[in-house]
């Protein structure tokens, strides 16, 4: 499973945090709620999205240091990680 490897770890939660980044990235761009919120919101949800994309770089660049044998298709093969 996956989710039980390192590379999976990472894969999984820069999948999440992607999907979530881009409904974010919707919202403030296309939804009309957006317009209609106060100043103070829409400062902190444009936060977030900067600290979100911020925090997608940060995956990505984990995810180049690992040996592209962990990944086939983009998904991620068992890895043993070193126990000492």
């Amino acid at each position: 499973m996956p989710t039980e490897t390192y590379a999976g770890r990472i894969a999984i939660e820069h999948a999440q945090l992607a999907k979530r980044t881009e409904k974010l990235l919707f919202f403030i761009a296309k939804d009309d709620t957006y317009n209609h919120m106060p100043e103070k919101d829409k400062m902190l949800l444009c936060r977030q999205r900067d600290i979100m994309l911020e925090y997608i770089s940060v995956l990505e660049d984990r995810m180049a240091l690992l040996p592209d044998a962990l990944f086939t298709n983009k998904r991620p093969v068992p890895y043993a990680t070193p126990t000492n």
